[in-house]
């Protein structure tokens, strides 16, 4: 039985390889990847600058941080009707604690898993880690689905 094996050499003459030539023949990857880049970030782009729009609309906004005002950011942090700061406060705490036991939660079953010996220990433990944390990050749903009820 024989195998193919790639030297070394091959390896280094790739890499070696101006970038100028590499460029020409994948021209398109970097095109494609810029059209990618342009296409994810300008919605990001476009709510940005029409927060910072003082009209307040999203529709109102046609030209790109043509008007930048930051009013709308001090009011919605010291707006005592609608406290976005506790908001953003208790989102942090519970997305820290949520974060905390799935850890914890996953340590736990590694750890058992890796004591435990049965049958088809090999086949199951690489299945069983992931299911833990899963289990564990379902059970940040529980207080809404108990408020839903």
């Amino acid at each position: 039985m024989s195998t193919a094996t790639v030297s070394s050499a091959i390896k280094d003459a790739n890499r070696n390889t101006p970038f100028s030539k590499r460029f020409k023949s994948q021209w398109w990857r970097h095109l494609l990847g810029i059209i990618a880049v342009v296409f994810a970030a300008f919605p990001l782009v476009y709510v940005l600058s029409a927060s910072l729009a003082p009209g307040g609309t999203l529709t109102g906004s046609n030209k790109l941080f043509s008007q930048t005002d930051f009013s709308n950011y001090s009011k919605l942090v010291s707006d005592p009707v609608r406290p976005y700061a506790q908001w953003y406060l208790n989102t942090l705490i519970i997305a820290a604690v949520t974060a905390v036991l799935t850890v914890f939660l996953g340590a736990l079953a590694a750890y058992s898993f890796s004591r435990m010996r049965f049958k088809g220990r090999r086949a199951v433990g690489p299945h069983a880690g992931a299911d833990v944390p899963a289990a564990a990050d379902g059970c940040r749903h529980l207080p809404t689905a108990y408020l839903a009820r």
